[in-house]
């Protein structure tokens, strides 16, 4: 599993024993903060004191059912049987929400007494260090909290990592930060410049008149299924795939140990691939040149196997179609990146490569051509089911 960790501090390794150096506050237990979010990272290393902000990318072994506690979810029965074998009955009311429990596992490890309601309400610093330790010797390795309270299951979180020793340093990274505190975002993209270098017929901005077009841009709106992260299941070569955007990012990835974390931790398609081809070495070479065949590959495998999907698309002809990045106080980013288009008064405006990917299958134009090797995620995979 991939995570971020920002400080303003440069090392080799963790230690706890410099706890309460960085931000400061422990209020989800003691342990390691990291984010499966690189922004959410960066912003942390500007709470931090020091000029030089840093955000280093972590890999840590896999979530398991066993490993970890919600603080906001019952912890799992394993684990409260882990718990009770050592320290006793645990009342209901304290195993309610993994943050309950905590506090009053913690407790007890003090010596503490009272009733149930004092048990879970507060805990010293003492308390925290003694019952992440506890935790880590019985098999929890995480404590977990949603990256934000308003959709906290949209599959981004927040970790305390309870030991130094499954903690492995893959990069560290210096970043920017504006006036906010925020990660400032970079002029282009990568992506950018590779569509410009190898596949230049799809450069630049097009203009498509907004009456005479159709949009997709989220879960709510008619056209979604056009979306490249719709959740429609596809199988390729004997493997499944949970839609065409999951098997487009594992075919990114060229080493086995970021083709199997890409494909077995698929939580949200946002989340998978920008955080992986952080690491260094883990893409394919030639990815920059093969990305827009790959992507037809993808959607003619999403074509041929999915009928809602083929329905929508005949039922857009005689409209462009586009994949709309309009969004709220969107005052920074006024130019749509490669994918899609922005609203610019009566017109949608923007490169909008899957748009005219979606009307090259639509209109039956799509050609590519994959290298000979484009299945060599799909034959890692199959070796390791």
């Amino acid at each position: 599993m991939i995570l971020y960790h920002g400080t303003t501090k440069k090392f080799d390794h963790f230690d706890l024993t410099h706890l309460g150096e960085g931000e400061g506050k422990s209020k989800f237990g003691v342990g390691h903060y990291a984010s499966s979010v690189f922004e959410t990272a960066a912003l942390y290393a500007g709470k931090c004191k020091g000029e030089t902000k840093y955000v280093y990318t972590l890999e840590v072994p896999e979530l398991t059912d066993f490993n970890h506690i919600v603080s906001a979810k019952p912890p799992h029965q394993v684990i409260i049987e882990k718990v009770e074998e050592q320290l006793g009955q645990i009342p209901d009311e304290a195993k309610s929400s993994g943050k309950l429990f905590r506090k009053y596992i913690g407790n007890l490890l003090l010596g503490n007494k009272g009733t149930v309601k004092k048990m879970i309400g507060s805990l010293s610093v003492e308390g925290e260090i003694k019952v992440s330790r506890f935790l880590y010797e019985i098999g929890v390795l995480y404590l977990i909290w949603a990256h934000s309270q308003a959709t906290p299951d949209n599959g981004k979180i927040n970790v305390a990592i309870l030991d130094d020793s499954i903690i492995a340093i893959k990069k560290i990274e210096e970043v920017e930060l504006d006036e906010k505190g925020k990660l400032k975002k970079k002029s282009s993209t990568r992506i950018a410049e590779f569509i410009k270098k190898y596949y230049p017929e799809y450069w630049g901005d097009q203009v498509y008149p907004i009456e005479q077009s159709v949009f997709f841009q989220s879960k709510t709106d008619n056209h979604w299924i056009l979306s490249n992260i719709s959740s429609y299941p596809l199988e390729v070569e004997g493997v499944p795939f949970k839609s065409s955007e999951h098997l487009f990012q594992t075919l990114k990835f060229a080493t086995p140990e970021s083709v199997l974390a890409v494909y077995n931790n698929y939580i949200t398609p946002k989340m998978t691939a920008k955080h992986y081809q952080k690491l260094d070495g883990h893409r394919r070479e030639d990815w920059g040149q093969i990305l827009v065949d790959v992507m037809k590959f993808c959607l003619q495998q999403k074509y041929e196997q999915c009928p809602e999907f083929r329905e929508e698309l005949e039922r857009t002809k005689g409209y462009h179609i586009v994949e709309l990045q309009d969004a709220k106080n969107d005052k920074e980013s006024t130019r749509a990146n490669a994918w899609g288009v922005k609203s610019k008064g009566k017109n949608y405006v923007g490169p909008n490569l899957m748009g005219k990917l979606l009307m090259e299958l639509r209109d039956g134009v799509m050609e590519y051509k994959l290298p000979e090797d484009w299945n060599k995620a799909l034959v890692t995979i199959g070796g390791n089911e």
